[in-house]
């Protein structure tokens, strides 16, 4: 009896002890959860307060339609972020973390997003005319509707992007890689894109009107419906690129040229 009595108290300690150790970890968690949720806060206070918040973890933060014009948020780690209708102009964003952040209809005039990542953002009807953009990442981003115009997006890779109805009007997209990319019915008037890789990208219904784009990789491209008045060709790879109904009066290809040949039988 006083050894049953014996084994059920050692079982009841060891069970005691055991809850207290579920605990102890729990309230472990409970603690850090609260610390990295205060840090956050303290981050946006920051930013809301200076104007300036470099290198700081805003990542999930909740900053729809904030006021952060002028801002200094180089190295931010902004993944996740929701900031759509939030005002950036003349932001500094230069290499900062916007994976998979909310930006539609947010105001980027004139922001500095150089080597930034934005790769699968939205940023749908967003407003980046004169933004820099230069060697930026936007794979996979939602850029439906969004206004470009004089942006410079040298460099950048958006691969898989979605342009629709985009306005690039006198963009500069040198050197830049847009394979795979939609840009159904956008806008690309006198916009700059020397040596840009086009490999399959959807150009259908694309206003192309003076583009520049010597030497530009247009292979697959789909441009059936294209305008490309007075665009520049010369050099352009267009090999097993659909060009049905394209729009070609004053184009510009360099003379024998594979550009010229496949083009001027497409007319």
């Amino acid at each position: 009896m006083i050894r049953q009595i014996a084994v059920h108290a050692t079982i009841l300690v060891s069970t005691s002890m055991t809850l207290l150790v579920v605990a102890a970890f729990l309230l472990g968690l409970l603690v850090i959860t609260g610390k990295a949720h205060a840090f956050e806060e303290d981050s946006v206070v920051q930013l809301k307060r200076t104007q300036m918040c470099p290198g700081c973890d805003l990542s999930a933060a909740q900053l729809a339609e904030a006021n952060l014009h002028h801002t200094y948020l180089s190295k931010a780690n902004l993944r996740k972020a929701e900031l759509s209708g939030a005002n950036l102009i003349n932001a500094n964003l230069c290499e900062a973390d916007l994976r998979g952040a909310d930006l539609s209809e947010s105001w980027l005039l004139g922001a500095r997003l150089t080597k930034a990542d934005l790769s699968a953002t939205n940023l749908r009807e967003a407003n980046l005319s004169g933004a820099h953009l230069v060697e930026a990442d936007l794979r996979n981003s939602d850029l439906r509707g969004a206004n470009l115009q004089g942006a410079n997006l040298a460099g950048a890779d958006l691969s898989g992007a979605d342009l629709t109805d985009a306005d690039l009007t006198g963009a500069i997209l040198s050197g830049a890689i847009l394979n795979g990319t939609k840009l159904e019915g956008a806008r690309l008037r006198r916009t700059y894109l020397v040596s840009t890789e086009l490999n399959f990208a959807n150009l259908r219904q694309a206003d192309l009107e003076r583009a520049q784009l010597a030497q530009a990789d247009l292979t697959g491209a789909l441009l059936d419906g294209a305008v490309l008045l007075s665009a520049d060709l010369s050099g352009a790879r267009v090999t097993q690129a659909q060009l049905a109904s394209v729009s070609l009066g004053g184009l510009t290809p360099r003379p024998n040229s594979p550009a010229s040949t496949q083009l001027a039988e497409a007319d």
